[in-house]
């Protein structure tokens, strides 16, 4: 368990660090008009592409996809039940991983604004949150049994973390959309509405982590890691 705790410590001190740091070089681009100051504004900004908040984003969820392709390569070792469950899941992640450092979802926002017509969409103006909701409930209605078999407590931390990553990455999301397309993208509400959806985003993903690490713990007392 101490593991775990140092380990979430961690996690959570470098995402305080990167949100803190988005929102002091934002504030000063926006309060003061000084844009680029060498290059920090982009390379902390939470909502660019390519920079020091991506690849951490890119490390927790390869974290995420690594614990739990190694607890599926225990479950199968034990020809446990569910194991397809924690493999979808890595995998899952794993393509996670993949999209936030290319930005594949970008590709559904082009594509369902074509074929349902949201081009003028004051709520949908990032629209890949429909294939993206589509996803979530069929991933839900997938897992019901599989999260019925856990313990109360990993149930009960799995469903934090995930329903802290999906309110980021779904209804903050579409709450920037529409204030986008109302305000535009270029001022400090927009930025700060960003970094809020990402940082809310790493906790969910630390928290999962977390929990994904007493699972280990508990279920697999024989794995040591130490700090």
């Amino acid at each position: 368990m101490k593991t775990t705790l140092v380990a979430t410590r961690a996690f959570l001190l470098i995402a305080i660090t990167l949100v803190l740091a988005s929102l002091v070089t934002q504030g000063i681009k926006y309060f003061t008009g000084h844009g680029s100051l060498m290059g920090m504004t982009h390379l902390f900004n939470l909502n660019a592409e390519v920079n020091v908040p991506t690849f951490y984003s890119v490390v927790l969820l390869l974290t995420c996809s690594g614990l739990l392709g190694l607890i599926a390569y225990l479950k199968r070792a034990q020809r446990a039940p569910y194991t397809l469950h924690w493999q979808i899941l890595s995998a899952g992640f794993l393509l996670m991983a993949a999209d936030e450092f290319m930005s594949f979802h970008e590709i559904f926002t082009s594509i369902t604004h074509r074929q349902l017509h949201l081009e003028n969409s004051v709520w949908l103006k990032f629209s890949w949150v429909i294939p993206g909701l589509l996803v979530i409930a069929l991933i839900g209605i997938s897992y019901v049994r599989f999260l019925q078999h856990l313990s109360r407590t990993h149930r009960i931390r799995f469903l934090l973390a995930g329903g802290i990553y999906c309110t980021a990455i779904i209804g903050l999301e579409t709450l920037g959309g529409r204030y986008a397309a109302l305000h535009g993208v270029d001022d400090f509400c927009y930025s700060l509405l960003t970094t809020l959806e990402e940082g809310l985003e790493m906790l969910g993903l630390i928290l999962f982590i977390n929990a994904l690490l007493h699972y280990i713990a508990e279920q697999y007392p024989y794995i040591r890691i130490r700090p």
